[in-house]
């Protein structure tokens, strides 16, 4: 270095690695919470809890038009109860004949409610109260039924207006969203589509509905709400399997609808808590594979059930649900639930801030 060149200042490359260290911290650390906070769901030895499950929605959660009048929670009650999942059912209100299952027939559920209205509802209730770690919700069909059924020059618009009225109520639910999470942070939270609509003009509207509902997901999970989860429910229920009215769905149309949120409740479960395994050499080779655990559920051979239970609901592969009436569309629907990662969202590579490191120095050793 010669005599005219200015010696580096003494605390430059403390100063240097100090800031590299830090962005090297923060980014562990912001990985560190969004693991630790879908974690936190799990039972402190990596298991799935026991589940309290809290449905949310108007009159298809409900179960209107269903013979049981209670729609597809039963048929979710005998998926839950043949594959030993430890769950109850819980909510303010109650509806319909959950026989034979064991589960309660409560929910929480308000027929015609729009999702502005039933977050009025939903807030008074008391149904935050009761602690369920799971909450599945369907909501906003009424937005979509309700505007152009008040308005009857609405039915008459172009089909983009009608799907941007859907995107309209998009908005609305992303701010009943983060309520949600302010009342139930700790929740697993199931948002699923909305099922088709008979109707052209609610059908648009709920196409764009559903459209942007996996952004609305997503934002969420990336703003904090890391435990909300998006569940794919259009395709579930076909325009044959919805009655006369060209809202609810048939008998069928519910036991699918049921089918769909047990995989999705699966799906979540397994993802957020997976069991832990035992070593490799304590298991003996001789032996039949054990049973595949889901959550706390036992799939014997990959298909629920369990000694007495109905032949019709054990004999299914493990890609398979047991089924309801045979409908080959269950059999073959491609179940999907939208996992947006609730890990390594926000994170600093630690080579890119070895990279910042070295550059620091190489710049103060010049």
């Amino acid at each position: 270095m010669s005599p005219n060149t200015p010696s580096p200042l003494p605390w430059a490359l403390p100063l240097f690695m100090l800031l590299s260290i830090l962005l090297l911290l923060t980014g562990q650390s912001a990985a560190q919470t969004s693991t630790s906070s879908a974690s936190s769901w799990c039972d402190p030895d990596g298991t799935t809890p026991d589940l309290t499950i809290l449905a949310m929605g108007a009159s298809i959660v409900y179960g209107h038009s269903s013979t049981s009048e209670a729609g597809f929670r039963p048929r979710l009650a005998q998926l839950l109860e043949t594959s030993n999942t430890t769950a109850s059912m819980v909510g303010t209100q109650w509806s319909g004949n959950m026989l034979p299952s064991t589960y309660s027939n409560h929910h929480e559920a308000y027929e015609g409610a729009t999702i502005e209205e039933y977050a009025a509802k939903i807030a008074s209730s008391g149904a935050y109260d009761m602690n369920a770690n799971v909450l599945m919700i369907l909501l906003g069909t009424n937005d979509c039924w309700w505007l152009p059924n008040r308005d009857p020059e609405i039915t008459a618009v172009e089909p983009d207006e009608r799907k941007a009225a859907g995107l309209a109520a998009t908005k609305r639910f992303t701010t009943f969203l983060a309520e949600i999470h302010s009342h139930a942070p700790d929740a697993l939270v199931l948002v699923a589509e909305l099922p088709k609509n008979s109707q052209e003009h609610a059908d648009r509207c709920i196409q764009g509905f559903d459209a942007a509902l996996p952004a609305v997901v997503e934002k969420a999970v990336e703003e904090g709400q890391y435990l909300v989860r998006f569940v794919k429910m259009y395709d579930v229920v076909s325009y044959e399997e919805i009655q006369v009215d060209g809202t609810h769905p048939t008998d069928r149309g519910y036991d699918l609808m049921g089918e769909r949120w047990f995989e999705a409740i699966r799906n979540a479960t397994e993802e957020l808590c997976p069991e832990r395994e035992e070593p490799e050499d304590s298991q003996d080779q001789n032996q039949d594979p054990p049973p595949t655990l889901v959550g706390n559920a036992t799939l014997q051979n990959g298909s629920p059930g369990s000694a007495g239970s109905d032949p019709s609901t054990s004999s299914n592969s493990s890609s398979e649900l047991p089924q309801s009436g045979g409908n080959e569309q269950a059999a073959s629907a491609d179940v999907e639930i939208e996992k947006v990662s609730s890990t390594g969202r926000v994170q600093t590579s630690p080579l890119w801030s070895a990279g910042l490191l070295i550059i620091c120095v190489a710049l103060v050793v010049a």
